[in-house]
């Protein structure tokens, strides 16, 4: 609880002296853990935050109160500002006015902004809860305390280490400003110097050290994204790395000090997020390579099919009616090594022989789906990596923000809206998207909705739209990267291929499928979602392309 006491006390001091006899107008909060004081006779609001990680306390300009969340504590509307004073060795503010006294407790479990009356009774509180009748203070003013919160030392700290005497002597010193007084004494946290040293080396030191709490500048020191904020010139925060920044007004330090923590506390959740995020689906489309790199050497799959199928034929009177495997010897092998065969036990061995001899029929399809599978997941790779490159150069929270964007848009993040809000160039991540020949990218759309916002939101008017003719299905774009790229003959019929193939007619033999620019896609007037006409169309009769055969 004493970590932060000296900050508090300074700012104690400085309010005392600009705000005491100002009058209260509106108190109300628009954040989490903050409650604000705004000042009716002077462009000035005191800010009080009870948040476990970052209390403050600190004056700040006027403010628009658009964003208002709550209204409180209307009593104090009107009420003049009388003193404002901190309890010795606490971090617990006491601001007294004509006819309330408010007390902030930045500590403990009655941690609060507490609106009492003269007699300290409560009357109403920030945080609803069961709340003490009255507001007290664990009494630090032992008998032998300064006001500087440091005991009197007569008698005491004769051969004992430097760092208890410095615990018992001064118990409000956080470790930064202990680590501070032994740097500058010289002496090492575990050494017990004798009480001459003490007497006149550490005390006098501890006398000139509490000046500077009360009197000097304050230092924000900065290294990477770790900030402090110390009243002294720290020797041990500069031998760490730590750099300062000078200010000569607690109320410009320490909101600098909150804003800047709390930017690299969200900054590095942000960063971690993205990170993880992006370092798993590396991981998964690196696994699904290794999968189809396994899976490319399709013919010696197929030839092993065929042998068990031939195999099933040749000892189809000697396998059992319902086994889920069966192992039998190799007849194409001189050395009739057994071969272990899986089977649907609710069918034949000559169905079953049957099922190994279909299983690669459409062998060059296979391998053409392969190959565009292959294409699309290394694109995908290469996007994924030129992230992790980018977030790793980037220091600002809004790209990071913006990357943010981008993995919602490709469903990699979750967000509360539908992906299909996403705009821009993060529109793209909306649709399937096939890769054809390793250049040019074909976008499926997913749906009714989705196909209106392929076909008029994201496509340019001369981009290669397609559709299954006659039937539902969704729509299909080829991007141009240039208005007057003309696109092969062989890209236009792998691209019809897909859309017969995410249309009704996707069981057929040959489909039917109209291409045309986008520019001569019209929507129908009342008709529903993805309801379209077309003009100046052509039509490709083709095969449609199963991309689920891998």
């Amino acid at each position: 609880m004493y970590k932060n006491y000296y900050i508090f006390k300074r700012q104690t001091d400085v309010l005392s002296k600009r705000i005491t006899k100002a009058t209260l107008d509106v108190c109300y909060t628009s954040q989490k853990d903050e409650v604000v004081l705004r000042l009716a006779d002077q462009p000035l609001q005191i800010h009080i935050s009870i948040r476990r990680d970052m209390p403050y306390l600190f004056l700040k300009p006027e403010q628009n109160i658009r964003k208002v969340h709550f209204k409180l504590f209307p009593q104090l509307t009107g009420q003049v500002i009388e003193n404002i004073e901190i309890r010795p060795c606490n971090k617990h503010v006491v601001i007294t006015t004509t006819h309330y006294r408010i007390h902030a407790l930045f500590y403990g479990m009655a941690q609060n902004i507490y609106i009492c009356g003269p007699d300290d009774t409560i009357l109403d509180s920030f945080k609803s809860g069961r709340s003490p009748g009255k507001v007290i203070t664990p009494d630090e003013m032992e008998e032998g305390f300064s006001e500087d919160c440091c005991r009197i030392l007569a008698g005491k700290g004769n051969k004992i280490p430097v760092i208890a005497f410095l615990k018992y002597a001064c118990p409000a010193y956080n470790k930064i400003m202990q680590n501070e007084i032994l740097v500058r004494s010289g002496l090492a946290a575990g050494s017990t110097p004798g009480r001459s040293v003490l007497e006149e080396k550490l005390i006098p030191l501890l006398r000139d050290y509490n000046r500077e709490l009360n009197e000097g500048p304050i230092y924000l020191y900065r290294m990477g994204e770790t900030f402090r904020i110390t009243l002294f010139k720290s020797r041990w925060l500069e031998g760490q790395g730590f750099n300062a920044e000078v200010y000569t007004d607690i109320n410009k330090a320490w909101p600098a000090f909150a804003g800047k923590t709390d930017y690299a506390k969200n900054y590095h959740v942000l960063y971690r997020q993205i990170s993880g995020v992006l370092t798993k689906r590396k991981q998964q489309i690196e696994k699904a390579l290794q999968k189809l790199s396994e899976a490319q050497d399709i013919e010696k799959r197929k030839e092993i099919a065929d042998m068990k199928g031939n195999i099933l034929l040749s000892f189809k009177h000697k396998v059992p009616r319902g086994v889920s495997r069966v192992t039998l010897p190799n007849i194409f092998s001189e050395k009739n090594e057994p071969v272990e065969i899986k089977l649907n036990p609710g069918k034949t061995t000559v169905e079953n022989a049957q099922a190994y001899f279909n299983k690669y029929k459409n062998l060059t399809e296979r391998k053409e789906v392969l190959l565009l599978k292959k294409a699309g997941y290394t694109k995908e790779l290469q996007e994924i990596k030129a992230l992790l490159k980018k977030i790793d150069k980037t220091i600002k929270i809004d790209q990071l923000k913006q990357i943010r964007k981008e993995l919602i848009a490709r469903h990699l993040l979750q967000e509360s809206h539908s992906a299909e809000t996403a705009q821009g160039s993060n529109l793209r991540f909306s649709f399937k998207r096939v890769i054809l020949d390793n250049r040019w990218d074909v976008y499926i759309g997913k749906n009714a909705r989705n196909n209106d916002l392929l076909t008029f939101h994201f496509a340019n008017k001369w981009d290669v739209w397609l559709h299954a003719q006659g039937v539902p299905g969704s729509h299909v774009v080829i991007k141009k990267q240039r208005k007057e790229e003309i696109v092969p003959k062989n890209i236009i019929e792998k691209a019809a291929r897909l859309a017969a193939a995410n249309s009704k007619s996707k069981h057929s033999g040959t489909v039917p499928v109209l291409y045309t620019e986008a520019r001569y896609v019209n929507r129908i007037r009342k008709a529903p979602p993805g309801t379209v006409a077309v003009k100046n169309e052509n039509v490709l009769f083709v095969e449609p392309l199963n991309m689920n055969q891998i």
